[in-house]
């Protein structure tokens, strides 16, 4: 088994409340610039879903339905400021196919869920160009982090208007003492915990977000969050650290996470 590791170490979706938005007219010259698009499903509060494009823009994130850009150009839209983002979630998965007897097409995608303050979830998706790698490079694990694109270029300016803020927010509130929670994982400011695993913030060594290819081990394939941390109950001749694994599209937040793991390991 290999891993093939993201080069980002270290650096109830429900919640809020307020309504805030911009009911805009796609069609109209005063709609915001657009630098890109992700296709996606939208839950509302009252249960109600429907199929949307997610549009960036300088002002925040423009969901329209996913029909409007070509059978209904002036439908309404609504424009979610950057500040109503309350969370976020993303993972980056690899979706592969057979190409040809000796190759396998690779498409890397860019998944994200949004959970905006008056409590509506957007689940988005987009894609890098497929590539093809050779059968025996795929089941070896060598798989190359995906290369500057479209969709890695929208999904970092997404990350750049909202992940300082709430980092921020979060900081301030492991100050005060408050616990912070990342899905399964829980922050404080003394360090982290994971069910009845707990480790303190100095015995944190890696944090990374990486996909596994192990074939006689199904449920590990995916992308996923791996954490290792010292054991300091180890034996001389023990292993020396321990890790724990979560599919990365559990962890609420993890732009967030990334950030205090570089603050706290710092130096």
């Amino acid at each position: 088994m290999r891993w093939w590791r993201r080069k980002r170490s270290f650096g109830s979706a429900r919640e809020g409340a307020g309504d805030g938005g911009d009911t805009v007219r796609t069609g109209e010259a005063s709609a915001p610039s657009a630098f890109g698009s992700l296709t996606g499903r939208l839950d509302a509060p009252d249960g109600a879903g429907a199929e949307v494009t997610v549009t960036v823009t300088e002002e925040g994130l423009l969901v329209t339905p996913a029909d409007a850009a070509s059978e209904h150009p002036a439908a309404d839209g609504r424009l979610y400021r950057w500040e109503e983002i309350a969370h976020q979630w993303w993972s980056a998965p690899y979706e592969c196919e057979w190409a040809d007897e000796v190759s396998v097409r690779a498409t890397f995608v860019h998944l994200r869920r949004f959970a905006f303050t008056d409590g509506t979830v957007v689940d988005a998706r987009v894609s890098d160009p497929p590539i093809v790698l050779a059968e025996a490079a795929f089941g070896a694990g060598h798989l190359p982090d995906t290369g500057p694109s479209a969709a890695a270029a929208l999904t970092a300016r997404i990350d750049a208007r909202v992940t300082p803020s709430r980092l921020a927010r979060t900081r301030a509130a492991l100050a005060e003492g408050r616990a912070v929670e990342f899905g399964p994982l829980t922050a404080t400011r003394e360090g982290m915990s994971f069910g009845d695993e707990t480790f303190a913030w100095g015995d944190l060594t890696s944090l990374r977000v990486s996909y596994m290819y192990a074939a006689s081990f199904e449920d590990d394939l995916g992308c996923r969050l791996r954490i290792e941390y010292h054991d300091r109950e180890a034996g001389p001749y023990g292993i020396p650290y321990r890790w724990i694994r979560i599919p990365a599209l559990d962890v609420r937040d993890l732009d967030v996470l990334e950030g205090l793991a570089a603050e706290f390991t710092a130096g």
